[in-house]
C-alpha cells in the first residue's frame, strides 16, 4: 500500500507546533492551499522538503526517496540561517525604534513638566551609552 504523503506530512507538521498561518505565510501560499496539499496522497517531494526546511524537520527519515544532495543541503542550511538572521535583525530594528521613541517621549515629558532632574539623568544616560546605542542602530 502506498503512503499517503499529504497525511504523513500533515501529522508531522501538526506535532511540530508550527502555526498553519505562519507556514502559509513563509511558503507564500494561502492556508487553503496548505490544506489542499495535505489532502494530496502524492504530495510533491519538493513541497515536502520546503515544508521540512521551514519547520526544521528532515523528511528523508520518512520518505527515503528524497535524495540528499550535499550541495543542496548546504544551500538550504545557508538560506535558513540567512532567513533567521534577517528575522532577528528586523526584531532588533523594531526594538531600537521603540527604544528611541521611549527616550524621546521621556525627554518631552520631562521638558513639559519641568522635571530637570529626570531630564538631566536621561541626557547623561544617553551620552554615556551613545556609542553603544549608535552601534546598535539607533538614530
Amino acid at each position: 500500500m502506498e503512503k499517503h504523503r499529504g497525511e504523513i506530512v500533515e501529522e508531522i507538521f501538526r506535532k511540530s507546533g508550527y502555526s498553519l498561518s505562519r507556514l502559509a505565510k513563509d511558503m507564500m501560499i494561502s492556508r487553503n492551499t496548505v490544506y489542499n496539499r495535505f489532502k494530496d496522497p502524492n504530495l510533491s517531494l519538493d513541497f515536502i522538503q520546503e515544508l521540512g526546511d521551514i519547520i526544521r524537520y528532515d523528511f528523508a527519515q520518512v520518505f527515503p526517496e528524497i535524495e540528499k544532495d550535499p550541495a543542496e543541503e548546504k544551500q538550504r542550511y545557508v538560506r535558513r540561517q540567512v532567513a533567521d538572521f534577517l528575522a532577528l535583525e528586523g526584531k532588533h530594528v523594531r526594538l531600537m525604534e521603540r527604544y528611541d521613541s521611549l527616550m524621546s517621549f521621556l525627554l518631552q515629558l520631562s521638558n513639559k513638566n519641568d522635571l530637570n532632574t529626570l531630564r538631566q539623568e536621561i541626557l547623561e544616560f544617553l551620552e554615556e551609552n551613545r556609542k553603544e546605542i549608535k552601534f546598535l542602530g539607533a538614530r
